[in-house]
């Protein structure tokens, strides 16, 4: 709706954007889900296998095929644990997608804190 009540368009209306607040709270939750997941694996309390069951990538899921991401997770699980040969194996991008997303975490919180 406009200032005067009248329904705007479909095409007049905005998009639905997640906030930076929102965007920062999901881009750590994830971070902080994969660094336990990997923790668990690591203390032998998960398995990737157990993972594997579940079905992450909706493209694979409804066509069969592999998109470009698949193997990111293992990729970043992996980096997580330090093997960085498994890493690259799962997907090359793994470790700079993993450096570069803390080095963004680490920034962002210095500048959280320097306010």
């Amino acid at each position: 709706m406009d200032s005067g009540g009248r329904h705007l368009p479909a095409r007049a209306q905005p998009a639905l954007r997640l906030s930076a607040p929102s965007f920062e709270l999901l881009a750590g939750s994830a971070w902080l889900a994969l660094a336990a997941a990997a923790w668990l694996i690591g203390r032998g309390w998960l398995s990737l296998s157990t993972l594997e069951s579940l079905p992450l990538c909706a493209f694979r899921f409804w066509t069969g095929w592999r998109c470009p991401g698949c193997g990111m997770a293992h990729a970043l699980l992996y980096a997580f644990q330090g093997s960085w040969s498994q890493s690259i194996a799962h997907h090359a991008l793994g470790l700079p997608v993993l450096a570069v997303w803390t080095g963004w975490m680490l920034w962002r919180a210095g500048l959280r804190l320097s306010r």
